[in-house]
């Protein structure tokens, strides 16, 4: 990393001061997942009030287009594939993911194509085109959209793939848009994961 130790160590603590003079001057804390509050407690050993855990909701809303779903599908889909869509903005981390994830599900599979949507979503699939060719024409990207224009592609999908570096939690407001969308989801287990991603079936 660019700035060294020293650097990382100095923006550590002053997060951790961030946090405690936030925890003080707050009425209430609430969490989008119970992982944060161990992390949080630590930074104000003293402060025994509960917190509140509040997942995030989709802030994609659903729209009701048959037709326009129907237009993306013929347009990415054109034989009737089944689309297999990811959502989110693809940071590097992701990225990383994806490029393990994606390959497998369509490679060798004509009755597939992959749908990218978001921003930096022509980039992921640049890199997943360049590592695996036969990827070309199969692959579709939408870079930023609209609410609605979100919604139609997210509901085009047949599934969506949604990785995460510290697992799926419901802080992840890509997989709760999904979701919400009636999209069938695969992600993947992390430290932050709840466990009613497992135990709920």
């Amino acid at each position: 990393e660019p700035f060294g130790k020293p650097t990382r160590w100095l923006l550590a603590v002053g997060n951790r001061l961030m946090a405690r003079t936030l925890l003080k001057a707050a009425a209430h804390v609430d969490l989008a997942i119970p992982g944060w509050e161990p992390i949080l407690r630590a930074c104000a050993p003293g402060d025994r009030r509960p917190f509140a855990v509040r997942p995030v909701p989709s802030n994609v809303p659903v729209v009701d287009d048959p037709d326009g779903v129907a237009a993306i599908r013929r347009k990415v889909a054109p034989g009737g594939e089944t689309v297999v869509g990811s959502f989110g903005s693809f940071s590097n981390k992701v990225e990383a993911l994806l490029l393990a994830a994606l390959p497998p599900l369509l490679a060798g599979r004509a009755d597939r194509v992959g749908l990218l949507i978001g921003r930096k979503g022509e980039q992921t699939a640049d890199r997943l085109i360049a590592a695996h060719p036969e990827l070309a024409g199969r692959l579709f990207t939408t870079g930023g959209l609209a609410a609605d224009e979100t919604s139609r592609h997210l509901q085009a999908c047949g599934a969506v793939v949604q990785p995460y570096p510290d697992g799926v939690s419901g802080r992840r407001g890509s997989l709760m848009a999904g979701l919400a969308h009636g999209v069938a989801a695969a992600t993947n287990a992390g430290r932050l994961t709840e466990p009613f991603w497992r135990d709920s079936g």
